[in-house]
């Protein structure tokens, strides 16, 4: 994948968004995908609505910052991720979509805002 699936990183910030959201639906349906269709289709729903949410750069929860993607890097992202999973086997293409939703489960509390509700506070 070189450079660590740098390629990803867009698709990774779309998905961390929804996980700091605490809305957890795309990771999950990318976690239990086992075909290119619904990785696609859980990718373009993700996309879709990060779009509705974050147009004006403003998320609708002022917790919750939107991170900025320009629109290039993230239709490059989009290309690329496509072909690459086009030559994928099933179990591939399952390591590849399972990775993608550790690493946004991993980011995804990054872009809660600090002090907000739900983080737990060290005493």
């Amino acid at each position: 994948m070189g450079k660590g699936g740098s390629y990803l990183d867009p698709l990774v910030e779309v998905l961390s968004y929804f996980v700091a959201k605490r809305n957890y639906g795309y990771v999950d349906i990318l976690t239990n995908a086992l075909d290119r269709i619904t990785v696609l289709e859980a990718i373009i729903n993700a996309i879709r609505d990060f779009e509705a949410d974050c147009a004006s750069g403003r998320p609708q929860s002022e917790d919750i910052r939107c991170p900025e993607i320009p629109p290039e890097k993230l239709s490059q992202s989009v290309e690329e991720f496509q072909s690459k999973i086009e030559g994928l086997s099933g179990a591939q293409l399952m390591e590849l979509a399972r990775s993608l939703s550790l690493r946004a489960l991993a980011r995804g509390g990054m872009l809660r805002k600090v002090g907000t509700s739900g983080e737990s506070a060290a005493s």
